[in-house]
């Protein structure tokens, strides 16, 4: 293979591509990017699914079946008689499921930049341990003349 300079020495073509960035890297996404995108592929669902159940929850369908009161009763009733429960009883399960989510999904977050949230909680704990700035006395507010 021909290095960039032109000299026609040879190398190892994995050892090049792993400098570069090649197919051989190991990362393959810019620092950060992998989990900007983990977190917009969790967040886009969540809320479709937010947003669809607070519509059809209200019936403000907009003239749209999907948003309507009846396509709420009827993916909830489905939905019901697949796991043999009662419909009433999934969407409190479904907050549920969202909300241990949400939480381990942000201490995979938090674990990943522990470094930055330590910082930013021990600047907030030492802002907070200072005293605050004495107050004026009524005295100085007094009297004008």
């Amino acid at each position: 293979m021909l290095r960039k300079d032109g000299s026609g020495a040879r190398s190892d073509c994995r050892n090049d591509d792993r400098q570069e960035g090649g197919l051989g890297s190991r990362r393959r996404f810019p620092r950060g990017r992998a989990m900007k995108w983990f977190l917009i592929l969790w967040a886009g669902p969540i809320g479709f699914l937010g947003l669809w159940y607070g519509l059809s929850y209200y019936d403000l369908n907009f003239g749209m079946f999907f948003f309507s009161r009846q396509m709420h009763d009827l993916v909830f009733r489905i939905y019901g008689n697949i796991l043999g429960i009662p419909p009433e009883s999934i969407p409190p399960l479904v907050l549920k499921a969202l909300a241990l989510d949400t939480t381990v999904l942000m201490a995979l977050v938090v674990l990943r930049r522990r470094k930055r949230v330590f910082a930013w909680w021990n600047a907030r704990r030492i802002v907070a341990a200072q005293p605050a700035e004495p107050a004026e006395s009524a005295e100085s507010l007094s009297s004008a003349p």
